[in-house]
């Protein structure tokens, strides 16, 4: 009996402290505006949400009129160098039919590729800072809307 109350008064101040903002979530996935995803900020539109069944800590996905337009931020760790990394990126989306090409993204690295997928005109920066890249992909949209978009980027310590 009483390891019964003290598993439901555990329970109940679990849910007590999470209320009070006591105990606070390992990660906090925004739904849009200004969102920080590890070591990058980046203003996702208002009318943009975030949709939290496809998101996970290194993948977060936002859409926009059921899925007409879609904002995509990932992260990867860089296994090997980052030249070598970037070039099998290419290589790859390229083999995918893709136009894919190496150049910067502000003073980092990048790649930056476009394509079109179910009648969507789409664009990708994905660039490295650190150990990681980053992907930033805007599905359906403009070249303005992405440019709007990849201009709102901010890099954690890094002079933009």
């Amino acid at each position: 009996m009483k390891r019964i109350f003290l598993l439901i008064l555990a329970t109940v101040m679990v849910f007590v402290f999470s209320s009070c903002g006591l105990i606070k979530p390992t990660t906090s996935m925004p739904f849009n505006g200004e969102v920080t995803f590890h070591d990058i900020t980046i203003t996702v539109p208002s009318d943009f949400v975030r949709d939290s069944t496809q998101s996970n800590d290194l993948f977060w996905v936002f859409e926009k009129g059921s899925y007409k337009q879609m904002i995509i931020i990932a992260q990867n760790e860089i296994d090997g160098t980052v030249e070598k990394t970037l070039d099998d990126y290419v290589n790859y989306m390229t083999e995918m039919g893709t136009d894919s090409k190496r150049t910067q993204f502000a003073e980092f690295p990048a790649v930056h590729t476009t394509y079109t997928k179910n009648d969507m005109y789409c664009q990708e920066m994905l660039f490295a800072y650190g150990n990681y890249t980053y992907a930033v992909a805007l599905r359906g949209g403009t070249e303005e809307d992405f440019n709007n978009l990849i201009d709102s980027v901010t890099v954690k310590d890094a002079d933009l």
